[in-house]
């Protein structure tokens, strides 16, 4: 039982009190005349690099605009071309079905228009734009 209590004694005060610290040790200064001129100089750095970040964000904004305003512009010609597209299918279609055109004993529309033609083809093809 002593050598517990000697083991106590060495390792520190007993739990049941409470041990005060100070505060911790002040840094030493590094060089009077080095600090204040690295504040303005850093200060300066943050400034620039501010008003860099400032103006690309407002050039980025001004080409997402930009690029907003053409993707709507390019959806709205795919939307004309598509229509177009089925006007000029239907015209084929039509001109097909007219008997003068199918009293032609040689077919002059191509394998591929007639594909095209077919509405089971235009359908799916439709559906894909």
């Amino acid at each position: 039982m002593s050598r517990r209590r000697s083991t106590s004694s060495v390792m520190g005060p007993p739990p049941d009190r409470d041990v005060v610290m100070g505060p911790p040790p002040v840094p030493a200064p590094l060089s009077a005349g080095h600090a204040p001129q690295q504040k303005p100089k850093e200060g300066q750095e943050i400034t620039e690099k501010y008003k860099k970040l400032k103006r690309r964000f407002f050039e980025l904004e001004e080409k997402h605009k930009e690029t907003s305003t053409e993707l709507q512009r390019s959806g709205e010609r795919n939307v004309k071309m598509r229509e177009e597209r089925n006007v000029l299918l239907d015209r084929i279609i039509e001109l097909e079905a007219q008997p003068q055109f199918k009293s032609n004993g040689s077919s002059s529309v191509s394998p591929r228009t007639e594909c095209l033609c077919l509405s089971q083809v235009r359908v799916p093809f439709h559906a894909l734009c």
